[in-house]
């Protein structure tokens, strides 16, 4: 059966269907290229830039510890040698905090990212050790402070910069991860809005498409018949009424 024969209700049902069809298919896009832009949001926000801040944590912990070593081997009463003790003490547990907490995520991390966490683990082995000796030498009091200084300034200062640089490619790693996603995430977009832009202008296109034929399908038949009455009032009976479809 022809379009043109079926019932007036019939192609408007058809045409109202096929405009609901096409706004489904604009939502479903919508919808999907949405999802994918969430899913890279959340890597950005949960991943990288957890893991950036996470890094910059551990590097502040470092420093605070590095700070309490100069401030015990400086320490010239009893009283600043302890305070300097638990600021250690502190800065020491606190760090230990957030490498627990930085290695319990790091199940789907890259093997580049392992490795330096690895690594800076076995630096904080030697940096904790490495302290240990400095804190036996700055209780040795006057006697000793030329070799704990030496200490302080080498050994402990070797420890403290492989940790640091260790902590800073963990940083620069996570800023490198959120940037690509970043760069994914705008690419994400871009292309979600030209799908969703594309498929838009397609259902307007078709939607006018079909109401513009649908209205010639309708009308011309009855302006030929408004023709035909008017030549028969006017007393031309001999008006052929052609028909080429089956419907009203």
């Amino acid at each position: 059966m022809k379009f043109s024969d079926l019932k007036l209700g019939a192609k408007l049902g058809a045409a109202f269907s096929a405009v609901v069809i096409l706004t489904a298919g604009v939502g479903t896009i919508s919808v999907l290229q949405l999802a994918r832009l969430h899913a890279q949001t959340d890597e950005v926000t949960d991943n990288w830039l957890a893991g950036v801040t996470q890094s910059s944590d551990i590097r502040g912990a470092v420093n605070a510890s590095r700070r309490a070593q100069v401030d015990l081997v400086l320490a010239i009463s009893p009283q600043q040698t302890e305070i300097a003790k638990k600021s250690f003490e502190a800065a020491a547990e606190r760090l230990a905090k957030l490498m627990t907490e930085y290695e319990a995520g790091l199940d789907n991390a890259s093997d580049e990212e392992k490795e330096i966490f690895a690594d800076m683990k076995n630096l904080h082995v030697s940096f904790s050790a490495s302290h240990t000796k400095l804190s036996e030498l700055a209780a040795g009091g006057e006697a000793l402070f030329p070799v704990a200084r030496a200490w302080l300034q080498g050994e402990a200062a070797n420890d403290f910069g492989r940790l640091i640089m260790a902590s800073t490619k963990l940083t620069e790693l996570n800023n490198a991860g959120a940037t690509d996603a970043g760069g994914r995430s705008d690419a994400t977009f871009a292309s979600a809005r030209f799908w969703v832009v594309t498929f838009v202008a397609a259902a307007i296109a078709m939607a006018i498409a079909m109401a513009l034929w649908i209205t010639r399908l309708i009308t011309r038949p009855v302006a030929r018949a408004v023709q035909a009455a008017e030549r028969i009032a006017a007393g031309d009976l001999t008006v052929d009424l052609h028909t080429t479809g089956k419907d009203e």
